[in-house]
């Protein structure tokens, strides 16, 4: 995993990425590694005018950072450094999967979705509530090229778990749009979760 929120190394790393390119494509193959899986998020210390919330109780923390970082400019930039990226790996029969998102400009679903990048993985369909979290698939659905598309669960997002039934929606709405691949952040993994995720690797003939 490949990884930072700080937009001003991004954009450096834009600018001329042919030296971390070939070092990390190199690293892959010394390594073993099947691949890479990149996760740029800039919004914490990615722009002077990201303001952070703190919400302090007795036993919590709430973090919220509302951050405008990312331009339209920095997501062209991001798409053709991941579109270099994939195919110096794919010269060296390694793949690239990439976590997206909706709630900054630096993530083109579209434009991201043409570049020769193996797996992108919604971040939208985090969301807990389940109205949230169908207009996020749907939105990832008419966005992403379905042989690209991973959607993403998250089992540990917020402090109440999914029930039975809140898991078994998901994976049902899932299947549904004939979507590839689901990734899951994080484990361990929930036991309610066991049966569906067998079901999604060995569905019923």
């Amino acid at each position: 995993m490949i990884t930072t929120a700080n937009i001003d190394r991004l954009r450096t790393l834009f600018a001329n990425d042919q030296s971390f390119i070939s070092t990390a494509v190199a690293e892959c193959v010394k390594q073993n590694y099947t691949g890479f899986h990149i996760d740029f998020e800039p919004c914490q210390d990615a722009h002077p005018t990201c303001k952070r919330i703190l919400f302090v109780s007795i036993v919590l923390f709430f973090i919220f950072n509302f951050c405008l970082a990312g331009t339209a400019q920095d997501a062209q930039a991001y798409a053709g450094f991941l579109d270099r990226f994939a195919k110096a790996l794919h010269a060296q029969n390694k793949t690239i999967n990439v976590a997206i998102a909706s709630w900054n400009v630096f993530w083109d679903f579209k434009v991201l979705g043409q570049t020769s990048v193996d797996t992108l993985i919604s971040m939208d369909t985090y969301a807990y509530n389940m109205d949230s979290w169908q207009k996020a698939l749907d939105f990832a659905v008419q966005t992403i090229p379905l042989a690209k598309l991973a959607v993403g669960l998250c089992s540990d997002c917020t402090s109440t778990p999914y029930t039975d039934a809140q898991v078994q929606a998901r994976f049902e709405a899932i299947a549904l749009t004939k979507a590839p691949g689901v990734a899951i952040w994080e484990s361990p993994i929930p036991d309610n979760w066991w049966p569906w995720l067998q079901e999604w690797v060995n569905p019923p003939k």
